[in-house]
């Protein structure tokens, strides 16, 4: 995880509109438990690209990390909707339904 930190904060220096380092930033934060930092991590690249799938389904995985369902609910479909062929929106979508026990609307993505 240092590397990784490492190396996105050396991404930034030489551009900071690079809005995929910001979703990496996220992930990592996310994976680390700094589910505040990695949800303004996530919130970074949406300045830069409002529509980015990535950056708000990670936004909604800090959101859900944190507790606050109802955002990170909205965040996962706002994504899906943003990329309504990807497969993984809907996965994140569906792991996020089956853990708060909402399981029929978990099953039907």
């Amino acid at each position: 995880m240092d590397l990784a930190l490492q190396a996105a904060n050396r991404a930034l220096e030489a551009d900071p509109q690079l809005e995929s380092v910001y979703v990496t930033l996220g992930r990592v934060h996310n994976s680390t438990g700094q589910y505040d930092v990695a949800r303004e991590s996530s919130s970074a690249p949406l300045n830069l690209a409002p529509r980015d799938a990535d950056a708000i389904q990670g936004m909604a995985q800090a959101y859900q990390k944190l507790g606050r369902n109802r955002e990170a609910e909205e965040m996962f479909l706002q994504a899906t909707a943003l990329q309504p062929d990807s497969w993984e929106g809907y996965l994140r979508l569906a792991n996020f339904y089956y853990n708060v026990r909402r399981y029929p609307e978990a099953e039907k993505q």
